[in-house]
């Protein structure tokens, strides 16, 4: 059948509000970044996902949020959404996202690899910027 991304996010939210899911708060941060069935906003979307991760009982559950966080935080263009770039954060959080993808990978869930290496790619772009700013870390 074809998708139907009104009753997705109608799901999703419901399933945030009573059972403070981190998966359905990322998810429905997910449809804000995409602008499936809800009027695309990236800010709104970050928050989704800053909730999710502090929803997450472990790296598992952390992973998708991570991802998804630090790929903003490396984003040129994340000034545009109200967010400052913070690639130290965003190293920190592609490493707790490689983590939690290859526990699932392990787990039998190998539609993740794709997703992993974004995350093992987005730590040699953290990487990256903070030596452009100046090796943050000397």
């Amino acid at each position: 059948g074809e998708p139907d991304y009104a009753k997705a996010y109608e799901c999703y939210a419901l399933a945030a509000a009573l059972t403070h899911s981190s998966e359905a708060t990322y998810k429905l941060g997910d449809m804000y970044s995409r602008g499936r069935s809800v009027r695309r906003d990236l800010g709104r979307a970050h928050a989704l996902w800053e909730h999710s991760l502090e929803l997450a009982s472990d790296c598992v559950e952390q992973a998708q949020p991570a991802v998804r966080i630090a790929k903003l935080l490396v984003d040129p263009n994340c000034g545009d959404w109200g967010m400052q770039r913070d690639p130290l954060r965003a190293l920190h959080l592609f490493q707790v996202a490689e983590i939690g993808l290859r526990l699932d990978i392990a787990d039998g869930q190998t539609y993740y690899r794709r997703r992993l290496q974004e995350a093992i790619e987005g730590q040699k772009r953290a990487r990256a910027l903070l030596e452009e700013e100046g090796g943050a870390l000397e």
